[in-house]
């Protein structure tokens, strides 16, 4: 299991469109997919493709205290969110939520280009190397 044993729904349960059939929905947290009264699954808005039983959120999750036709995102999706709001606030980039991780942190150089595009990124102030230092500091500033 990836994430720590969080378990995303798969790509064959979303349709053209990205919608999920009840069918396909399962908690990614204890991947039974059931629910009860006080107990519903949600289904995250971030880019994780996942949902999440209320109950088995750290802390629990009340769905009817969430304001309606407002998107929510799962702890992990949140975390990130946050995270590139200050990466971009501090590098002047335009990274979105749908941003793999392994974007912004690339290790090492490119054997096929030796390494040029991380090399020219890292002149230029927006590298990894600059965005890790950036996403540091601006968490130490926090």
């Amino acid at each position: 299991e990836e994430a720590g044993g969080l378990r995303p729904l798969p790509a064959t349960a979303f349709d053209s469109e990205g919608g999920v059939g009840e069918a396909d929905i399962f908690c990614g947290v204890c991947h039974i997919d059931e629910s009860t009264e006080g107990n519903d699954i949600i289904l995250c808005d971030g880019s994780c493709n996942r949902a999440y039983h209320e109950q088995c959120l750290d802390p629990p999750l009340d769905a009817a205290s969430l304001p309606e036709g407002e998107p929510w995102l799962c702890p992990s999706c949140d975390a990130k969110d946050e995270a590139l709001d200050l990466i971009n606030l501090e590098c002047g980039t335009t990274y979105e939520l749908t941003t793999p991780w392994h974007h912004l942190f690339l290790e090492g150089d490119s054997a096929a280009d030796g390494g040029a595009p991380v090399a020219a990124a890292e002149a230029a102030g927006t590298g990894p190397g600059s965005i890790a230092a950036a996403a540091a500091a601006a968490a130490a500033a926090a």
